[in-house]
């Protein structure tokens, strides 16, 4: 991400391709994720990258009842995905226990990002 943050007056939901990011980097079995799984279910976009790329800031309309995670800031897990176009890398970061970015990049620029693409194959990485 290399644009500043907007956040929104008013938030959303995931679109359906935000949300197949997501749960691409929580399918990993790992117990840790587990808290996150549970918040995905409730997570909203609340703004987005200026740059032009697909990152997003991810919120809640409320964090009552959400199981939260392990505490600090960092990067809860990558999942790289093989398109017939190039490698588009997704980051999902967590703060204080909740998750806070779904950051995407493509490997070929903002320009580039492909509207539509056909998946080859998925790494993933925690």
């Amino acid at each position: 991400m290399s644009g500043v943050v907007e956040i929104w007056e008013n938030s959303r939901d995931l679109t359906a391709q935000e949300r197949r990011w997501l749960e691409l980097v929580l399918s990993g079995d790992s117990p840790s994720l587990d808290p996150y799984k549970e918040q995905a279910k409730k997570v909203i976009a609340m703004g987005r990258c200026t740059c032009g790329c697909r990152t997003i800031e991810l919120g809640f309309r409320t964090i009552e009842g959400l199981p939260k995670g392990a505490p600090g800031d960092f990067v809860l897990g990558e999942a790289v995905i093989e398109t017939d176009n190039g490698e588009i890398s997704v980051l999902l970061h967590s703060g204080g226990g909740l998750m806070t970015e779904l950051e995407v990049i493509f490997d070929h620029g903002v320009e580039a990002f492909p509207l539509q693409y056909e998946e080859k194959t998925v790494r993933l990485f925690y």
